[in-house]
């Protein structure tokens, strides 16, 4: 199994990140979907911009402290978890913990190659924090 965390510090208030971060249904900030097809309250399909359907189910969400879903596709599975936690009234620090079983062993093998978890973690942090700023200054 693989395992990577990330720890990042966003210049929002928690409410205004979990609000960005639950929202299946406004995801055109992220750089790394073509697309999320929400099935109901607790599941949902991400797409990648190659097509790769994964699907994600929502296991336990407390609201702007911790959020949890399982997911899967015919080649891997995991579980991702995040906590929120107020720096002060306008920080967040994240603390993201994806862990990820690779199907076949030797496709796991080439998946530190091709499915770099921890530069996948810091995309979705570098575009969570350009939709915070988007939305900053939209209010302006």
């Amino acid at each position: 199994m693989r395992r990577s965390v990330i720890v990042v510090e966003i210049p929002a208030n928690e409410k205004k990140v979990w609000d960005i971060v639950t929202d299946n249904y406004h995801t055109q900030w992220r750089s790394d979907l073509s697309k999320v097809e929400v099935l109901n309250e607790k599941e949902f399909v991400e797409y990648t911009k190659n097509g790769i359907p994964t699907k994600f189910t929502i296991e336990a969400k407390e609201p702007c402290k911790y959020y949890e879903f399982s997911f899967g596709n015919n080649n891997m599975q995991g579980v991702w978890h995040g906590s929120f936690f107020a720096v002060n009234e306008n920080v967040t620090r994240l603390e993201f913990v994806e862990e990820i079983k690779i199907k076949n062993p030797l496709v796991e093998l080439v998946s530190y190659i091709f499915f770099p978890i921890k530069k996948m973690q810091k995309t979705y942090m570098k575009d969570l924090k350009g939709e915070v700023q988007r939305q900053v200054e939209q209010k302006e």
